[in-house]
């Protein structure tokens, strides 16, 4: 048998590089460089494919982008299971009851991510992101992300090619939006247009409602805003689905056209106590609010009606045949708002 003489300075080498790979300060005995080799995970491997899991236990899942799981062990698993992968390498979770799991991919830290940072690998479905800030990129409308929750993020920083913070511009996929925390108040302009696919918005912070901001989100139906105090140029316009939208807040209708051709928004419900400002008629143009329009009905607090009835703009779109006011109070929204959360 050989023997092969390693220097003491090789050695050394070897436990600095450890040490560098794991961020630690522990030494190591030449018997245990291997072990301690060996726990080292990463290298840079770009995850790819899906891994299926069909038995309980600890999966390794270094490689996958995503994985399928579907556990059936003499039981009628009902169900699905969230589970959460932090970063590529081995997940433990007991999905003994249920039928499938959803794999959501969290990106944590405070950086600047794209999101095509976060679907890298090809991930679709539900995205988690826990970072505090998010750069736009120009490629959002091939991204398949169904679900995006970030209730975390405070900062959006502009595309680096366009200079937009049009984060999810012409996202066919995207279905519902939840970012508890986001208020940013300028140069956010289409962060939705086109999201054709778009159903369900959770924005409670969000106070600057920009220009062109929900533009042709065909399926929305429904729109609850609770903090905004401004609605741009054309910010809901195009979304046909649309019957009601929803504010707590005063909140200006500025600029023009905000509403056009929201062809079903027949309900507007403003909760302020104070009258929200109308600048021009031109917000409701092609809903059935317009002169031409087959009558909307504006629900505001009873102490208020006859004051919107005078006020400006407002007494020429009350003023159409068919538009009615009446107080929320007496209505089905006395107690809860659109989207089935109690009135506080």
């Amino acid at each position: 048998m050989a023997i092969v003489t390693v220097s003491d300075t090789t050695l050394t080498d070897i436990a600095n590089a450890i040490r560098e790979k794991l961020s630690s300060e522990d030494t190591y005995k030449p018997s245990e460089m291997a072990d301690a080799i060996d726990s080292i995970s990463g290298g840079g491997i770009t995850p790819t494919g899906t891994i299926n899991i069909t038995e309980n236990g600890t999966h390794d899942v270094t490689n996958y982008a995503s994985a399928s799981v579907a556990v059936h062990q003499g039981i009628t698993p009902t169900g699905t299971k969230q589970i959460s992968i932090t970063q590529n390498g081995t997940t433990t979770e007991d999905v003994t009851n249920y039928a499938n799991a959803e794999i959501a991919v969290n990106v944590s830290g405070g950086g600047e991510y794209t999101l095509e940072d976060v679907v890298e690998g090809n991930i679709s479905g539900a995205i988690v992101y826990t970072g505090t800030k998010l750069r736009s990129c120009q490629f959002m409308g091939a991204v398949p992300i169904t679900s995006f929750t970030a209730d975390s993020v405070t900062a959006f920083v502009n595309d680096a090619v366009s200079g937009e913070r049009a984060v999810f511009k012409g996202n066919t996929y995207l279905q519902t939006i939840s970012m508890a925390l986001f208020n940013i108040t300028s140069n956010c302009q289409s962060m939705f247009s086109g999201c054709s696919s778009l159903k369900n918005v959770s924005l409670p912070a969000w106070t600057n409602i920009q220009s062109y901001t929900f533009r042709d989100c065909t399926s929305l139906e429904k729109l609850y805003l609770p903090a905004a105090t401004t609605l741009g140029v054309n910010c809901v316009r195009g979304c046909t689905s649309l019957e009601v939208a929803e504010f707590d807040a005063n909140v200006r209708i500025s600029g023009g056209e905000a509403f056009l051709n929201c062809s079903s928004m027949n309900k507007l419900i403003l909760r302020a106590n104070s009258i929200s400002i109308l600048d021009t008629i031109n917000n409701f143009k092609g809903t059935p609010f317009a002169s031409d329009g087959t009558g909307g009905t504006l629900y505001v607090p009873s102490s208020l009606i006859a004051s919107y009835q005078s006020a400006s703009n407002w007494s020429t779109i009350l003023g159409y045949t068919n538009n009615t006011i009446t107080s929320i109070e007496g209505s089905v929204y006395a107690n809860y708002h659109i989207d089935d959360t109690p009135v506080s």
